[in-house]
């Protein structure tokens, strides 16, 4: 079931196919000019400066005497330090405008239909990928290329919007149909009805945005592999007309994809997609996009008077969880110091002693997004299977009274604090007739910490290895070739975990708050992520641009930083897990 029971399965099948292919091709297209751009800065600076594009030919500066030696690799500095600049201003004037418009498009979205946002998404591509092409083709100067990120920015808020609004497809898709209550049944006989369509709607909907996660991180692989080939091989001419030619085909896709807005309309004045959604949706499959999302905020349903909140929003932060606004902090500093190096790391790998062409960076990023969809499919799939309902936790999610329902994993569902509370609280009356319940709600809560604990667990390791990547490719330059080249592909073992680090944090946060606010809570996490991605992608740019010349790793050592930052505060959370395990335990002993 997932449309609509009138819908066959061939036909919903087919429907899935077609809105994974087209966010296939539509992102392979965005990332492959994002590389050109990159590829094309750096090119023209060096041509104004007289040096060749290719960085493999900077070793031949080596042949020369010291005093020449010196003179010239001042200039190399000077180019990378330039490029950097330009791409950190076009990232910022991006992502500056699309953070009001991705808000505009999800209200086109909710109020029009999900196809009208996704097409006005497509035209603003449409002319930055235009503008793009027209600074190669005619050679226009390299500031021109503003205009590009102003009019993806301005004109449907770019590729954030476009993965969102994909996002809320599926988020439509999956959402669970309105079901009449028999008043002759108990609550707990209505529960036990709709269970079973609600486990399998969640386990559908974690497939989904599961297959989706992979799809662009496939997506950013092929594009990645292909690109570097390609503007090495062929030239930037070949490469722009090639990716303009293979647009063509989401734009016609488009017109053959099924409409999902009417499918969560219900008799209720409640909006199944809240106006956050775009923003949301970012949060569970982003421009790395590099993360699966475990219980992603576009499937939240919220009524119009709340879906355009802050306070309400706000007031999570300031809510009896005070862990909330550490994983708030950690989200933004882990999109700084992890999601926000696109814009230097080509620079580095092909500055010296790495020396690496436009071919050697593509392939590298082609497969670091290729294992990371490997992780992202194999995470999703073994959380899917760990989803399946087991007798014992059926019996107690329908012994709980009123309209609760799951969040994106059993974990979360089962380990909230405030379902613990109301099993309590709706079992006092038993317990007192029958005291072997005492001892099943003290398991129930010693189980929920547990769970808790494990995955800070996972998350602080999670962060140690990531800072440790960091570390190794911040002193990767002072080693001779080709064992630089060595200490990046170990740190690229090391860095493999970051794509269960946000799946764990979206689990854990969920836990601690009630399905009532789930969808406002993931509207933070979204804008937690957004603004580290505004804050991190010009400001790491910028931070590479100035110390280039004196000590090129320094930003990889200042993510370094921030990440031991964030293993700080996961350890906080996780010594705050294990003092509450054991005050149960101590509890015990003195009764």
């Amino acid at each position: 079931m997932f449309l609509s029971t009138g819908h066959t399965l061939r036909t919903n099948v087919g429907h899935v196919c077609l809105i994974v292919f087209f966010v296939f091709l539509a992102n392979l297209t965005v990332t492959g000019f994002n590389f050109v751009t990159n590829q094309y800065v750096l090119y023209r600076y060096s041509e104004d400066a007289g040096l060749p594009y290719v960085t493999s030919a900077f070793q031949n500066n080596k042949n020369m005497s010291l005093s020449t030696r010196t003179h010239n690799d001042d200039i190399p500095d000077r180019v990378q330090a330039k490029t950097a600049n330009v791409l950190g201003l076009l990232d910022l004037l991006s992502l500056g405008c699309s953070i009001v418009v991705v808000l505009y498009i999800g209200y086109l979205s909710d109020r029009y239909g999900r196809l009208l946002a996704i097409g006005v998404v497509l035209l603003g591509q449409g002319l930055s990928h235009a503008v793009t092409a027209c600074v190669v083709l005619l050679h226009l100067p390299v500031l021109v290329l503003i205009v590009a990120s102003l009019s993806r920015g301005v004109i449907g808020g770019g590729l954030i919007a476009l993965i969102t609004q994909v996002g809320v497809c599926f988020a439509d898709i999956t959402q669970l149909p309105a079901t009449t209550l028999d008043p002759v049944d108990g609550p707990c006989d209505n529960q036990m009805k709709v269970q079973p369509d609600r486990s399998k709607m969640e386990r559908n909907r974690l497939i989904l945005f599961g297959v989706f996660d992979a799809a662009i991180m496939f997506s950013n692989a092929l594009s990645y592999s292909l690109m570097g080939s390609i503007v090495e091989r062929l030239g930037f001419v070949a490469s722009v007309l090639g990716l303009l030619s293979l647009y063509c085909i989401p734009v016609i896709l488009i017109w053959f994809m099924p409409e999902t807005r009417h499918l969560s309309l219900s008799a209720s004045d409640s909006v199944p997609v809240n106006s956050y959604s775009s923003v949301q949706a970012r949060a569970d499959s982003s421009l790395d996009l590099l993360n699966n999302p475990d219980c992603p905020a576009v499937m939240q349903p919220t009524s119009r008077s709340t879906s355009y909140g802050l306070v309400g929003t706000c007031a999570i932060v300031k809510s009896q969880h005070p862990a909330t606004l550490l994983i708030m902090i950690i989200v933004f500093l882990y999109c700084i110091f992890v999601l926000s190096d696109t814009q230097f790391t080509f620079l580095y790998l092909m500055s010296s002693p790495f020396c690496w062409t436009p071919e050697g960076v593509g392939l590298y990023g082609g497969l670091c997004h290729f294992i990371l969809a490997v992780v992202s499919v194999t995470l999703t799939f073994i959380t899917a299977w760990s989803m399946r309902a087991k007798s014992t936790l059926i019996e107690l999610t329908a012994s709980i009274p009123g309209p609760r329902s799951a969040s994106g994993s059993r974990l979360a569902l089962l380990d909230a604090e405030d379902i613990v509370a109301e099993i309590v609280v709706s079992s006092a009356s038993v317990s007192a007739a029958n005291p072997r319940n005492i001892p099943l709600r003290q398991q129930t809560h010693s189980h929920v910490i547990r769970s808790r604990l494990r995955m800070l667990i996972y998350l602080s390791c999670g962060l140690f290895m990531i800072t440790m990547s960091k570390i190794i490719m911040g002193f990767a330059f002072k080693l001779p070739n080709p064992l630089c080249n060595v200490a990046v592909f170990v740190a690229l073992i090391f860095n493999f975990v970051r794509a269960a680090v946000v799946p764990t944090l979206k689990s854990f946060l969920s836990s601690l708050h009630s399905v009532d606010n789930q969808g406002r809570l993931f509207s933070l996490f979204g804008i937690a992520e957004y603004f580290g991605f505004m804050v991190g992608t010009p400001g790491l740019a910028a931070i590479y641009a100035a110390t280039v010349g004196l000590f090129p790793g320094a930003v990889y050592l200042l993510s370094a930083g921030l990440g031991a930052i964030t293993v700080a505060l996961a350890l906080v959370l996780l010594h705050s897990a294990v003092r509450e395990l054991s005050v149960p335990h101590a509890n015990d002993r003195i009764e």
